[in-house]
């Protein structure tokens, strides 16, 4: 049952960017729809949001020290790296209040969006002990970092197939920033800018334009267009 549901979360999140949120929120209507209680999908909500954020940051802090190391830092990297550090402490802060209110009376002016506020009521419901499972979090952040590596690491594959020896270190930072650029653009599926920013970042690092554009296509139809149509179609029947 997992397997297919984060095929289509992956689209769910490539689709609406939103940082994640959609993809997660999409994942938790589909395991309540399946029976799972809402207090344990609401736990699951608020902690793939926190672990893939604590994630997010990890790997952009590592390429920034890559970046230091090898290249240099540019203003425009570190300006996106304290967007991320400010969307990460946003994102968790809000994630940790909304469970700490508990039963509280609200603020005044969210009463008047009853849809908002039982969403919110809905994050205060959220199962405790999930919650305070430091093990789980530790091995959620994990998994989450891991996903970052495995797409650097088909980004660094690609260029190895085009003829280019480019280190990992590199493909890594370019991967991870270019991420960072998608996600803060929030333009659907980051089209256009995650190209750009990849192509770039690694022509930076010595890699010639026409190798670094086809190794970024290509990285670009395994990881976004291939899983698109099986994931438009799992997420259009998943909540039926």
């Amino acid at each position: 049952m997992l397997a297919p549901l984060s095929v289509a979360k992956l689209f769910s999140d490539q689709a609406v960017p939103t940082g994640g949120v959609s993809g997660t929120a999409f994942l938790v209507a589909a395991l309540h729809k399946r029976g799972i209680q809402k207090e344990l999908c609401m736990a699951v909500l608020l902690i793939s949001l926190s672990a893939y954020y604590a994630a997010f940051l990890l790997v952009t802090m590592i390429s920034l020290l890559l970046l230091w190391l090898h290249h240099g830092l540019e203003p425009w990297i570190i300006a996106l790296a304290v967007l991320v550090l400010l969307l990460a402490i946003g994102v968790v802060g809000l994630a940790t209040w909304l469970r700490s209110r508990g039963r509280h009376p609200w603020p005044r002016p969210l009463l008047r969006f009853p849809g908002l506020t039982a969403t919110f009521s809905a994050f205060s419901a959220a199962s405790a002990d999930l919650l305070r499972d430091r093990r789980l979090l530790v091995v959620s952040v994990a998994l989450h970092t891991l996903v970052f590596v495995l797409d650097a690491a088909t980004l660094w594959a690609m260029l190895r197939a085009v003829g280019i020896a480019a280190s990992f270190a590199d493909a890594f930072s370019a991967f991870v920033i270019s991420v960072v650029v998608a996600t803060l653009s929030l333009i659907p599926l980051g089209l256009g800018t995650f190209e750009a920013s990849s192509v770039l970042l690694l022509h930076a690092a010595g890699i010639p334009l026409e190798p670094a554009l086809t190794a970024t296509l290509l990285l670009r139809g395994f990881t976004l267009w291939l899983p698109m149509l099986p994931g438009l179609w799992i997420s259009r029947h998943a909540l039926r």
